[in-house]
Order: structure tokens, then sequence, then C-alpha cells
């Protein structure tokens, strides 16, 4: 009798250990919000915007009578009244290297019995401490053109370079589009792991040109995630920091708003001619190339 008793008590003592170990090794569920202060991008980020239309002088008979006019051609009557457009295309360039915060949340469900790591959900404001400023400068090629007030010739096919000043990017977001993304897990020591993962995400920003705002549209991109989670029975540590090499485009064909623009003079320099730009933006793009690092903090969900 004693010793049934103490068969049935190893007997019980091994299920309830086994069931711990089983329940142990069974996938755990985490809520994982980033730390804003140890997340971001540190990238060199670029941007274009490629657009066509005329340029025409400021003058006017009646309000602008001393201003700038234009016409086209190397040779011909240029009269008292003439004022022409001239064809024209227009470019904008920025970009430099960058460092912003990110915030964002995603689902990490581990299960080191099977070494499978399960990510979802995960959506990542990029520009989480405001709006990225980067130096721009546009490039302009033009037809042949004569101006009067001044009196100057620009050749054509010659492109001319200048500082834009500063512009906005204002928005940059990743979100994943599909259910869930399976990966492989790995022990290093302990509660610690090493997950690799490929999600797809969408990327779409917002980017400030000439006081418009213009949208980077939603593209889907794969996004390939390495890390280490440190795994605990309340809480766990997450930490990816990741190469990206991001690039995206777009064909709008939206007419911009007339802004006027003064141009140094070629032939001869030293004065200033004073334009309206009549454009259509026909393209609009980003690159974003660097490193991305995610480090969050995830509670555990159920038992």
């Amino acid at each position: 009798m004693f010793r049934a008793g103490l068969f049935l008590t190893g007997v019980v003592a091994g299920g309830i250990a086994c069931a711990a170990s089983e329940a142990r090794a069974q996938s755990v569920r985490y809520d994982c919000l980033f730390d804003s202060d140890r997340s971001g991008l540190d990238a060199d980020i670029s941007f274009h915007a490629n657009t066509g239309g005329t340029l025409i002088g400021n003058w006017d008979e009646f309000d602008n009578p001393s201003g700038t006019r234009t016409k086209p051609g190397f040779f011909g009557g240029f009269g008292e009244r003439e004022n022409l457009p001239v064809d024209v295309s227009f470019d904008f360039a920025l970009g430099g290297p960058s460092r912003s915060a990110s915030a964002g949340a995603f689902r990490l469900r581990i299960n080191p019995r099977r070494e499978r790591v399960r990510l979802s959900r995960l959506e990542a404001d990029l520009l989480a401490d405001g709006p990225l400023i980067l130096p721009a400068e546009l490039t302009l090629e033009t037809d042949t053109f004569r101006t009067r007030s001044p009196d100057s010739l620009f050749p054509g096919d010659v492109p001319i370079t200048l500082p834009l000043g500063e512009i906005a990017l204002t928005e940059l977001r990743l979100v994943q589009t599909e259910d869930a993304a399976v990966g492989t897990l790995s022990r290093i020591e302990g509660d610690r792991y090493a997950f690799e993962v490929i999600l797809i995400v969408q990327v779409g920003g917002r980017v400030s040109v000439l006081e418009n705002d213009f949208e980077l549209p939603p593209t889907p991109v794969p996004l390939p995630l390495t890390g280490e989670v440190v795994a605990g029975p309340l809480f766990a540590q997450v930490i990816s920091v990741q190469p990206i090499d991001l690039s995206q485009a777009q064909n709008p064909e939206l007419e911009l708003p007339e802004f006027p623009l003064d141009l140094p003079t070629i032939l001869p320099p030293g004065q200033t001619a004073h334009l309206l730009m009549n454009l259509v933006l026909q393209e609009i793009g980003a690159t974003f190339q660097g490193e991305l690092r995610f480090e969050a903090e995830g509670v555990r969900q159920g038992p």
C-alpha cells in the first residue's frame, strides 16, 4: 500500500511536471508597442518630382508694364507688347541623410517547440517626432528664348540648376497587409531567441512641395525582419535592426497652381528675369536606403 501510494504520487508529480513543460512549449502571444526613444529610421532619403509645361514673363500691360516679357527663339522681332509662353521641363530633387523616431504596434506569437514565430498587425509611423525638412534644388530645361526687362538670351538644352530651399516630408507609414507572416525561431540561451520573418507591408506618405501637399500612395513591398526576443512570463523585449531599401513612384498628371520664379540671366549674366510657371506634375517618387530599428515591449496575452 505504501509503495502504491508512492507510485501514484510519483505519477501525479510527473504528470504535473510534464504538463507544465508542455505548457511552456506551446505558443505564447505578446501584444507589443514600440519604444519611440529607441526605434527609428536612419537613412538617406531622396525625392524627385518631374513636371512639364510653360513659362512666361510676369509682364502685364496694365498691372505690371515694367515686368519681364518672353519670346521663344534666337531671332526675329520682339514687339513692344509681345509676351509669349516658352516650353519648359521643371524637375525638383531633394534628399540627404536623416533620422526620425518611430512609433507603432504589432502582435508577436512564438512557439519554441516548433521553432516558429508569427508576426501580425504591424503598423509603424516612421515620423513620430514630426516632419523631416530636407534641402532641395530644381533643374530647369527650356527651348531657347529671349527676354525684355531685362534683355537676355537663354540658350535651349542647357540645364539650369537652382537651390529651392527646403521641402517637408510630412508623413511616412508602414502597414502590414497580410493577416500574419510566419518565420523561424531559434533559441540563443534561456528565454532569449533569434527570429527571422518576411512581411508584406505598404509604404505610404505625404510630401509638401511649393505649398502643395502630394500623397505618396501606399505601395506593397517585402520587408525582411530579423531580430531577438526575450520571452518572459509576463513581458517580452523585442529588438530588430534591419537594412531597408525601398522605392516608389506615381504619375499623377496634376496641374499645379501658377507660381512665380526669379531666374538669373544667362547672356549676359548678372540680372534677373521675373517669370511665371504653369506646370503639370507628371511624376513624383521617393527612395529610402538605410537602417530601420525597432525596439518594443510586449505584454503576454492569455494564460
